[in-house]
């Protein structure tokens, strides 16, 4: 892959619309919502599988500490209990080759593994990532796993104006596990899946990350 930024600046531009958008005439429409989050779904007649979008907003860590969480694969392991392996694979300028392997945790249906191009940016007071599907000799497939597609996937974290101990984050995912179910079943699972992932990492930090941040401050 040649060392060339992948994702130009109306990319994120797209990205910064469907956070602000919550337009039922889009497709828009609230899932769930509760202590520090909000999920919101897109349905759309072209689209067979529904953009889910995710507002946390997480206590006890900043947005460079909740970037590490969810980036560094070190960390994102630990509580990220169904991501099996997390680690880029080559690094360029640029963006990273990302692969990851989610647990699908149910019988006789084997484990997803995914490969994306990830494209960092950063400014004082914001952090942007865009993950975009790639096939590349890098990263062969595995036996006894199966290829999934990342149909969209984007990140928008910030500080929150007045607190030091908390950051905000919006979440995008739109992916095809290629499951043999139909994928009206797939939408409705898929909906669900942020609310326990920011339970997951909300926990984490409470429980486990905000005691050794203390500790290695001294």
């Amino acid at each position: 892959m040649a060392d060339v930024n992948p994702v130009q600046d109306s990319d994120f531009d797209k990205l910064f619309e469907l956070e602000a958008n919550k337009d039922a005439a889009d497709g828009w429409s609230l899932h769930a919502s509760g202590d520090g989050y909000e999920t919101w779904v897109r349905k759309r007649n072209d689209e067979k599988l529904n953009l889910i979008k995710t507002y946390y907003h997480v206590k006890g860590v900043t947005r460079d500490q909740l970037y590490d969480l969810m980036f560094e694969p070190s960390l994102r392991r630990r509580f990220d209990t169904n991501m099996k392996e997390y680690r880029f694979v080559k690094e360029f300028a640029y963006h990273k080759i990302l692969y990851t392997c989610v647990a699908m945790n149910v019988p006789l249906l084997a484990d997803r593994d995914f490969v994306v191009t990830h494209v960092p940016r950063k400014t004082p007071t914001e952090s942007y990532v865009i993950n975009r599907q790639l096939e590349t000799d890098l990263v062969p497939k595995v036996p006894g796993l199966v290829r999934g597609e990342s149909i969209y996937s984007g990140f928008i974290l910030r500080d929150v104006e007045g607190d030091e101990t908390a950051a905000s984050m919006c979440y995008f995912l739109q992916v095809n596990f290629k499951v043999p179910v139909p994928a009206h079943m797939v939408n409705s699972k898929a909906a669900d899946k942020p609310v326990a992932f920011m339970k997951r990492l909300q926990d984490f930090v409470t429980n486990v990350y905000a005691a050794e941040l203390a500790a290695a401050s001294g």
